[in-house]
């Protein structure tokens, strides 16, 4: 069986995978480019994506970074981010169309959601958007957390204290 890390790595390139398919299919519609964060801010992940992008950002020589507390995001750097190759999944399906179940509509049902420039231009009643089109950002949060289950499972295992969420910020204390 692999391990937690590499469970979530391997989320992440299907995610990568998936994001990057959803961003090519739905090119016209989506003007999310390099230097847009409006969807950027500062945030906290599971330990198992953090102790992932610690590895990763170690083994790439990123030891150097700096947080900026009055950006939306303190890993922005003119308004790029500095650790783009190993962000967060949720960062990755900023843009495209994710699927959730709403829970805040009378009966429950599936809605539609991305960021407000993409798809200005579209008549949204001609787009069905179906699993062929969108994220499952649902069936992505369940994985993501079992797999961070089974990481802090055998953390309290080894008998180390592994917090719900970690903020990015606290990278920095650890590289």
């Amino acid at each position: 069986m692999k391990n937690a890390i590499e469970q979530y790595r391997q989320l992440r390139r299907r995610v990568e995978k998936d994001s990057e398919a959803l961003s090519k299919l739905h090119a016209d519609n989506i003007v999310c480019a390099a230097g847009c964060c409006d969807c950027c801010t500062n945030l906290s992940v599971f330990p198992v994506e953090f102790y992932s992008l610690l590895e990763t950002l170690k083994a790439n020589n990123q030891t150097k970074l700096s947080f900026n507390e009055d950006l939306p995001c303190g890993f922005l750097k003119n308004s790029l981010c500095s650790i783009y190759q190993s962000r967060p999944l949720i960062c990755m399906s900023h843009g495209i169309p994710i699927v959730f179940l709403n829970d805040e509509l009378e009966e429950l049902q599936y809605s539609v959601s991305f960021c407000e420039k993409n798809f200005t231009h579209a008549d949204l009643d001609e787009i069905e958007f179906d699993s062929s089109n969108t994220l499952n950002i649902d069936e992505l949060n369940s994985e993501l957390s079992q797999i961070n289950c089974d990481f802090v499972n055998k953390r309290k295992e080894e008998g180390l204290d592994t917090p719900e969420r970690i903020e990015l910020r606290r990278l920095l204390d650890f590289l």
